[in-house]
């Protein structure tokens, strides 16, 4: 969504389709360590008839070093069928207590 936002663990805001042109510059940078990202505990919630609510727990790990967030993301399907994909409409993150407080949080 070209209106999408996203707020990151640390408090800033930015417009989603700034972050997703921002990482072609990080491409690269962990070459060469352990860089892990996944998520889990995902659960989706229908709020709308063609909005969703989702949250999980994004986690990043390089090295020993693991930083976990609990993400909340708000995505539509509207104007499009859910198999082709959703947009993502906004996005927060929050640090989990004791998991985090990185300013290089990557997304």
């Amino acid at each position: 969504c070209p209106s999408g936002v996203f707020v990151h663990p640390c408090g800033s805001e930015k417009l989603l389709h700034e972050c997703v042109s921002s990482l072609r510059s990080c491409h690269g940078d962990k070459r060469g360590e352990n860089f892990l990202v996944w998520v889990d505990q995902v659960l989706p919630e229908q709020v709308g008839s063609d909005s969703w609510l989702v949250r999980f727990k994004k986690w990043e790990q390089t090295g020993e070093e693991r930083q976990c967030c609990l993400t909340t993301a708000l995505l539509s399907s509207k104007d499009v069928s859910v198999e082709e994909g959703l947009t993502w409409i906004h996005v927060h993150q929050t640090w989990l207590e004791g998991a985090g407080g990185s300013t290089s949080w990557l997304f």
